[in-house]
């Protein structure tokens, strides 16, 4: 009998991400914004990697949105739209997605509050072979709030 496919020991899995954020806000004197994101994944001690080559996750993340600045008399709302692309060594967290996020700052008396919500929607993609399956949907909904003093 083989090993099983899941591992539960991870105390030794560490994700060594090094990456780089590029804001242009303030596009030709209007409120709109473009982000991207880049980031590099470097994974040690990723057992269930080197136990299959599908699962394993060194690779880049890339993430591309745009949003607009609401301004409000209290701080400022930006909804945005975004698309992502996880491009992993294995094909198990091989992705395409894409989101809707809502940021909303607001001043108080004794500080900053950060809301944000964000519906996302993830496809795997698996890596062209003669014998790959069908796609993979996930979906997930998300939910942060941040307090600053």
């Amino acid at each position: 009998m083989g090993r099983p496919p899941y591992v539960t020991d991870r105390n030794d899995t560490t994700d060594r991400s090094a990456g780089i954020k590029l804001t242009y806000e303030g596009i030709a004197g209007t409120p709109h914004l473009a982000v991207l994101k880049i980031m590099n994944h470097n994974i040690d001690g990723d057992k269930i990697g080197d136990r299959f080559s599908s699962m394993q996750r060194d690779g880049f993340t890339y993430d591309l949105s745009v949003g607009y600045d609401f301004m409000r008399a209290k701080g400022k709302l930006t909804p945005f739209i975004g698309i992502t692309r996880d491009d992993r060594d294995g094909e198990a967290q091989d992705n395409n997605g894409a989101y809707i996020k809502f940021v909303d700052f607001m001043s108080l008396s004794n500080g900053t509050l950060m809301s944000s919500i964000s519906i996302d929607y993830k496809k795997n993609i698996p890596k062209r072979t003669l014998s790959s399956t069908k796609h993979v949907k996930m979906s997930s909904l998300e939910h942060s709030q941040v307090t600053a003093g």
